[in-house]
């Protein structure tokens, strides 16, 4: 894979400005950020988000998050929202609205010797 480019770089604001196809979601300064393993397309309150899980799929490898993004309609682009790097091993996401609230929830490949994967939400 590329190497990182550390954030707040030039060539990193390069990535989210210059406006060719595929766009770059950004989040290079991360090892695990060229390994997207899911996608999954939401609306919360009328907002477009996408939710990316992102890990080596070696499950006996640390590292990787679940990150958020917000889609934001008078840019035409995305803007980070959140990245959860206690989802290691993050391998999918699914999403869940009732009338409670809406949930994410992320699943994790990273295997701890003798226990079940974890399950975020």
């Amino acid at each position: 894979s590329p190497p990182p480019v550390p954030a707040g770089s030039a060539g990193y604001a390069a990535s989210w400005s210059n406006g060719e196809y595929p766009m770059r979601l950004g989040g290079n300064g991360y090892p695990w950020s060229y390994r997207a393993r899911h996608t999954l397309s939401m609306s919360v309150n009328s907002v477009n988000m996408l939710c990316v899980a992102a890990s080596d799929p070696d499950p006996a490898q640390t590292g990787g998050a679940a990150v958020v993004y917000e889609w934001v309609p008078d840019d035409g682009s995305f803007s980070l929202k959140q990245v959860m790097v206690e989802n290691t091993g993050a391998s999918t996401c699914g999403y869940l609205q009732n009338a409670d609230g809406a949930y994410l929830i992320v699943g994790n490949s990273y295997k701890i010797t003798g226990q079940a994967p974890p399950l975020n939400v």
